[in-house]
């Protein structure tokens, strides 16, 4: 193709550069050389650059010196956002990225009525697989504050709930 458009002197714009790398979703650094404190707030920034993760897992690093993995999972739309915050919130000079393919369960979410009120729940099912019921933590966690009782209580009301409800169906 280029050949033929030299010969009919058109001009060749090569887009393939600028798309290397755009399939690229699952980006992680290690910095070594920082106190491990400001990782929750690296954390909190890749999720705000749009990452669909963030995660932070200690290692040992070169020369044996104790460091984090710093990684987030990013749709391929939000990549070079999320990899922008991964520079610029730790010391790293570099960042690694891999393509990943995520499989997920169907889900949908319900809410469910308990004494100390409405909580979201998660249901993922399909793949031939028993279904899995979470309750939203978050809101766990809140009512069981408004109610000053163990977040643990929240969360098994409103799995019973959830059980009660669908063998009513």
């Amino acid at each position: 193709m280029r050949e033929f458009c030299e010969t009919e002197r058109i001009e060749v714009v090569d887009l393939l550069p600028a798309f290397r790398g755009r399939h690229d979703r699952d980006l992680w650094v290690h910095p070594s050389d920082r106190h491990p404190n400001p990782a929750g707030h690296a954390i909190a920034a890749l999720l705000d650059a749009g990452a669909a993760d963030a995660w932070a897992c200690p290692i040992v690093g070169k020369k044996g010196r104790p460091a984090l993995t710093l990684s987030a999972l990013a749709p391929r739309e939000r990549s070079d956002q999320v990899a922008r915050a991964l520079l610029r919130e730790t010391s790293t000079i570099g960042l690694r990225r891999t393509a990943v393919r995520r499989i997920e369960r169907p889900r949908r979410q319900e809410l469910v009525s308990t004494r100390f009120g409405d909580i979201p729940v998660k249901i993922s099912s399909g793949m031939e697989i028993a279904p899995q019921v979470k309750p939203e933590f978050d809101a766990c966690a809140q009512a069981a504050k408004r109610h000053d009782v163990p977040v643990r209580e929240v969360i098994a009301e409103a799995l019973a709930a959830c059980r009660a409800e669908h063998e009513r169906d």
